[in-house]
C-alpha cells in the first residue's frame, strides 16, 4: 500500500504544480497580445487617416487627372466642343469677299475690320475660280502641271497669317472651290473630263466654241474627284475650318456629253456627287465642309445639274443661293405663289427658307444638313438688304447666312447685325 500513496501524492503534487502558474502566464499573455493589438490598430488608423485625399484644391486636382471616373467627362466635354463648333460654323452671319480684295493684304485686314465691328462673324472668298484657277500657292504638283495657279497668288504663309488675322477678329474664314466647273484642268486631264460621244479625243464643251462654250471636269471620274480632294486637304492641313465646294454639279447643258466608263459609272447621278461629298469630307477631317447649291433645286424640280435634291447629298451643311431676283416672274412654295418676287426679297428669302426648313424635317434626323443661306446683296438697297437678313432670322435668331454683292461692296454697319 505504501507505494501506491508514493504515486498518488507525487501525481497530486506534479499536477498542482503544473495547473497553477499557467493561469497568470495565460493572463499575463493575453494581455500583452491586447496591448500589441491595439499599438498596430493605432498606427493602421493614422496611417488611413494620412492617406485620406485632403479636401484642399491641389489634392482635387491630382485625384482627378489620375482616377479614370474623371476620364468618361473630359472626354463628354471634347465630343461636346466638337459639335459646338459645327453648330457654329453653320450659324456664321459671313459676307463674300471679292478677289481682288482678298488678293490685297491692307484690303482684305480692312474689311475684316469692319465687318467684325458690326457684328459679322464669316468671311468667303474665292480659293479656286469657276475657270478652274487656284489663287494660293498649292504644292499639287498636278496643278502646277495644269498651270491652275494665277500669277497673283498668295504664298502659303501669307494665307496662314490671313487665317490668324481673321481669328482674331472672331471671324471665320471658309475659303470657296468650284469643283466640277473647271475649263483648266479639263483642257490638261484627259482622263477627268467630260468627253465627246463617239469621239473621245475630242474635249466635250457646254456650248459652241463660238458661244464661249467650256470644258467641264467629269464628276465620274475617280482622277477628277482626286484632283479636287486634294486640294480640300491641304486647306484643312493649313488650318481652315470650313470650306464652301461650289459647282458640285453636272453641267446644264449635256448635249454629245459623255462621262465614259468608270468604276463609279453604275451609281445615278445624284449618287456619284454625294459619294464625291462624303470622301471628300473624310479628307477635310475636322474641317467642315459647305455644299451650296442653287436655291430652286432644293424645294422644286429643278434637279437636273444634280440627278436629285442636293439636300440629299450627306452634306452637314447646305448653302442654298436664295436670289430673289434669279426666282422668275413667281415663286411657289407649296401651295402659296409669290408674284414678281425679285420686288419683295425679304419675302422670298422666308417662303424659299421655310420650304427648304420644312423639306430638311421630312427626313431622316441623322441625315438632316444644317441650312445656311446665301442672301442677295446686288441689286438691292442697304434698306432691302437688311429686311433679306431680318427674314432669314426671324424664326430663329441664329440662323446664319452668306451675303453676296458682285463687287464685294459692303455698308455693314446698315444691315442692323449687332455686336456680341
Amino acid at each position: 500500500m505504501k507505494p501506491r500513496k508514493i504515486r498518488r501524492n507525487r501525481h497530486s503534487f506534479r499536477r498542482r504544480r503544473v495547473r497553477l502558474p499557467l493561469r497568470p502566464i495565460g493572463a499575463i499573455c493575453l494581455l500583452a497580445l491586447f496591448v500589441v493589438l491595439g499599438i498596430y490598430t493605432a498606427k493602421g488608423i493614422h496611417k488611413w487617416k494620412s492617406s485620406r485625399p485632403s479636401t484642399t484644391e491641389e489634392s482635387t486636382v491630382s485625384i482627378a487627372d489620375n482616377s479614370s471616373p474623371t476620364n468618361t467627362p473630359q472626354k463628354t466635354t471634347t465630343t461636346t466642343q466638337k459639335q459646338e463648333q459645327k453648330q457654329e460654323i453653320s450659324q456664321v452671319k459671313a459676307f463674300v469677299m471679292s478677289t481682288a480684295t482678298f488678293l490685297n493684304k491692307s484690303a482684305r485686314e480692312k474689311q475684316i475690320d469692319e465687318a467684325s465691328k458690326s457684328g459679322f462673324t464669316g468671311v468667303l472668298f474665292e480659293i479656286k475660280d469657276a475657270d478652274g484657277i487656284l489663287y494660293y500657292s498649292t504644292s499639287s504638283a498636278t496643278a502646277k502641271k495644269n498651270e491652275a495657279i494665277a500669277s497673283t497668288a498668295i504664298s502659303k504663309e501669307d494665307f496662314k497669317d490671313f487665317l490668324n488675322y481673321c481669328e482674331k477678329q472672331s471671324i471665320t474664314c471658309i475659303p470657296r472651290m468650284n469643283c466640277f466647273k473647271d475649263k483648266t484642268a479639263a483642257y490638261k486631264m484627259a482622263s477627268a473630263r467630260v468627253l465627246l460621244q463617239g469621239e473621245p479625243k475630242y474635249v466635250w464643251l457646254d456650248n459652241t466654241a463660238a458661244n464661249g462654250g467650256k470644258p467641264w471636269l467629269n464628276p465620274y471620274s475617280p482622277d477628277a474627284q482626286s484632283y479636287l480632294q486634294d486640294f480640300i486637304k491641304e486647306l484643312h492641313d493649313l488650318g481652315c475650318k470650313a470650306i464652301c465646294l461650289d459647282t458640285v454639279q453636272f453641267p446644264e447643258v449635256t448635249y454629245l456629253a459623255s462621262y465614259g466608263n468608270t468604276k463609279f459609272s453604275s451609281l445615278s447621278m445624284l449618287d456619284v456627287l454625294s459619294k464625291f461629298v462624303t470622301d471628300s469630307q473624310k479628307q477635310a477631317g475636322d474641317c467642315q465642309l459647305i455644299v451650296s447649291a442653287a436655291g430652286l433645286s432644293t424645294f422644286s424640280d429643278s434637279t437636273a445639274i444634280y440627278g436629285g435634291n442636293p439636300l440629299n447629298f450627306g452634306a452637314k451643311i447646305i448653302a442654298p443661293e436664295l436670289y430673289p431676283s434669279y426666282f422668275g416672274k413667281k415663286l411657289k412654295t407649296g401651295n402659296d405663289v409669290l408674284y414678281s418676287p425679285g420686288s419683295q426679297p425679304d419675302v422670298a428669302v422666308e417662303r424659299s427658307l421655310s420650304q427648304i426648313t420644312l423639306r430638311v424635317k421630312l427626313m431622316d434626323k441623322k441625315k438632316q444638313p444644317a441650312v445656311l443661306p446665301f442672301i442677295q446683296g446686288f441689286f438691292y438697297s442697304n434698306t432691302q438688304i437688311a429686311a433679306e437678313i431680318k427674314a432669314a432670322t426671324k424664326k430663329n435668331p441664329s440662323t446664319g447666312f452668306i451675303l453676296y454683292t458682285y463687287d464685294g461692296i459692303y455698308d455693314f454697319d446698315q444691315y442692323g447685325l449687332k455686336k456680341n
